[in-house]
């Protein structure tokens, strides 16, 4: 229940001005530069941030992203609600919260996430404090309408640091599955660490493509996911681990081709092939046939080249998996070498 006391009223008027305009930031174009000063033209992340702040979602005053910055739980909720299309609607002046000021920024915002029951009713919501990873999935998740039914079956074994009990092993779960928030190759997601703003870019981002896009653009998302955790898993060694996300890739890439087809599709099969020449390889190499493994190594680039210049979309995991192929020719042709001579 809200409290009972009486909001003050200065700037009040204009807070519930600021904040439908900042709640309602993913339906319009912000009128801040865009310019990014902080962020290197080269930077993987780039376009993720360039189309949060050109709709809004997280802004850009001066010019710089501020990357490397923590956000507070207050800041981390309003991007939420607004990667929800969730603006302020009706504020009572009370946000319902006793360590919420009400004539603050953010009171609209979190008066209507407790509204929408994207936040639960606790005594404090403690709104300058920095969000960590758990707090602002649930934010993230809630507000994007994620249907948690399918996820509270699928509990056990998200992490090692995710307990199949806590009340975020859900969200994981989610976040696991596409790989919104990405887990390495040592099983840790920590889930509560601090986030910064460049973290919470990349999550929001790709929420907002499953949220925004169709059942094929899920399934590329998971596919992208998929692929970055088998990368991950190669390159810590970890080969038994990855061939177990391999079968999972070649699922997803079999309803991809399935329903879709164009270059996307087609990029998608060689990608899958190539991971699959990958896998054969390091199966040739436990058992020291070195040309089979050279001949699949081959292959398994051939195919990753081809997949990078058949899609836009799938590019970067391509060039990623063609990078680890040369890496892995190098070590095989080296250690050939070595032993011939």
């Amino acid at each position: 229940m809200k409290s009972n006391k009486k909001p003050q009223t200065k700037n009040h008027i204009k807070n519930i001005s600021q904040t439908l305009a900042l709640g309602l930031g993913i339906f319009i174009v912000s009128n801040t530069t865009n310019a990014l000063n902080d962020i290197d033209p080269n930077d993987p992340y780039r376009h993720m941030y360039e189309h949060l702040t050109e709709v809004g979602i997280i802004f850009t005053p001066d010019g710089n992203f501020y990357p490397h910055n923590y956000m507070t739980r207050a800041e981390a909720l309003t991007v939420a609600m607004r990667a929800g299309g969730r603006g302020a609607t009706e504020y009572d002046g009370d946000p319902g919260f006793s360590d919420v000021d009400p004539n603050e920024w953010y009171a609209p915002i979190v008066d209507a996430a407790l509204n929408q029951k994207i936040i639960n009713n606790n005594p404090n919501f403690r709104p300058t404090q920095s969000v960590t990873k758990a707090e602002f999935l649930a934010f993230l998740f809630r507000a994007t309408n994620v249907d948690f039914g399918p996820y509270f079956t699928r509990k056990r074994g998200v992490a090692t640091d995710v307990p199949q009990d806590s009340w975020f092993a859900p969200h994981f779960a989610y976040a696991k599955q596409f790989q919104i928030a990405h887990l390495p190759a040592d099983d840790l997601y920590f889930p509560h660490k601090y986030l910064s703003r460049k973290e919470i870019g990349i999550m929001t981002y790709r929420q907002l493509k499953i949220h925004h896009g169709d059942n094929t653009t899920k399934k590329f998302v998971e596919l992208q996911g998929q692929i970055q955790r088998f990368l991950s898993l190669i390159r810590d060694q970890k080969h038994n681990e990855a061939e177990f996300y391999l079968h999972r890739i070649l699922e997803i890439n079999d309803e991809i081709v399935r329903t879709k087809n164009g270059s996307d599709a087609l990029a998608a099969r060689a990608l899958s092939n190539a991971m699959t020449h990958l896998t054969d390889s390091l199966r040739f190499m436990r058992y020291e046939r070195t040309l089979g493994a050279l001949e699949n190594l081959m292959l398994a680039l051939k195919q990753a080249e081809r997949a990078s210049k058949l899609s836009q979309t799938l590019k970067p995991f391509a060039d990623e998996l063609g990078s680890v192929v040369r890496e892995m020719l190098l070590q095989v042709t080296d250690s050939s070498y070595m032993a011939s001579r």
